[in-house]
């Protein structure tokens, strides 16, 4: 069976759970060597899955000539930046961890690099993975569902996780923006996978010692709304809700990503899955796309146009609010 050799950039929390779906799941994927700057997550990485290679710096990670593609989950994110410009002008297939930037600028100066590189690129929003997510955007596609008309979305986590945690050497955000990045990009993500682009917003916005609510109201391009709600007191690690409205009276309920529920005149379905947001299953599914485009030559989905669009609402979002204006994205 045909693979693709991979290096992985990062040994933190999210990378274990991207080497054990790979491992357990994803038979495409052959990981040949893990980098880490810390001595500890290296080791602790490399001894748990039994990896040989490790390096504390990227750069002879990269020089390998056995390594084909990169997993990049690092941070602050101006770090990964940087690190995603210079594997891209190396020739290696990337893989990166959510959101691919943290502003306009940064994404469109690594859509440059990689086009020039010519290399599949794929921005870990697992979430398109989930198995009752698949099935809604199937649902949409049915010409009985009708054309989007808008959406209601809801996004909590727990303010108290991240207390102490975006600080330090090279954080050079607000811990609350970081907090978006790193919990509210995945529904900033989700509204544009099932209703198109956005091309409006604006926010009003509570922020505290303690954590930030955001009630975010979106205009689309296709003349639909919506709105969506980030909050970060909630209780539990996440919580998460989306209503999606169609031009034929369609109404799709996904709650918690666990249940789906499709509602039209005179039907009624409803779909239930055990998955969690933390569940290997939607990691090992975007590692087979991933693999699957680098060995066939096809384009990954979210891939660089995704990473941008999401960042071109994030970047719309914290313009929103730090002007309490009206925010038009171009």
């Amino acid at each position: 069976m045909n693979t693709v050799k991979m290096g992985i950039i990062g040994c933190g929390s999210i990378q274990r759970r991207h080497l054990a779906a790979i491992l357990k799941d994803v038979p495409s994927i052959q990981i040949v060597a893990i980098c880490d700057t810390n001595e500890e997550k290296l080791n602790g990485l490399g001894d748990r899955y039994n990896i040989k290679q490790r390096y504390a710096n990227y750069k002879e990670l990269i020089a390998r000539e056995d390594v084909e593609a990169v997993d990049i989950a690092v941070y602050p994110e101006e770090v990964k930046c940087e690190l995603v410009k210079e594997i891209a002008k190396a020739g290696k297939h990337i893989f990166v961890e959510k959101p691919m930037a943290i502003s306009v600028k940064e994404a469109e100066e690594i859509a440059k690099i990689v086009r020039e590189s010519k290399i599949k690129f794929q921005v870990a929003f697992n979430r398109r993975f989930f198995p009752l997510y698949v099935k809604a955007k199937e649902i949409m596609r049915d010409e009985e569902f009708g054309e989007f008309a808008g959406l209601n979305a809801y996004l909590g986590w727990s303010g108290k996780l991240y207390l102490d945690h975006f600080s330090g050497e090279g954080w050079q955000r607000e811990r609350w923006e970081y907090e978006i990045v790193d919990q509210g990009i995945h529904i900033i993500d989700l509204v544009q996978y099932f209703g198109g682009k956005v091309d409006k917003v604006y926010v009003q916005n509570q922020k505290t010692d303690k954590g930030m609510s955001l009630s975010i109201s979106m205009h689309y391009r296709n003349g639909a709304v919506g709105t969506l709600f980030l909050t970060s007191f909630a209780r539990g690690r996440y919580t998460g809700r989306m209503e999606i409205q169609s031009t034929n009276y369609n109404t799709i309920i996904l709650e918690h990503a666990r249940e789906l529920l499709w509602i039209s005149p005179g039907l009624e379905k409803h779909w239930t899955s055990g998955i969690t947001y933390g569940s290997l299953q939607s990691y090992a599914a975007e590692f087979k796309h991933f693999a699957d485009c680098v060995l066939n030559d096809k384009s990954p989905s979210p891939g660089l146009d995704c990473g941008l669009d999401s960042v071109c609402l994030y970047e719309a979002i914290i313009k929103s609010i730090s002007t309490g204006k009206i925010v038009e994205i171009k």
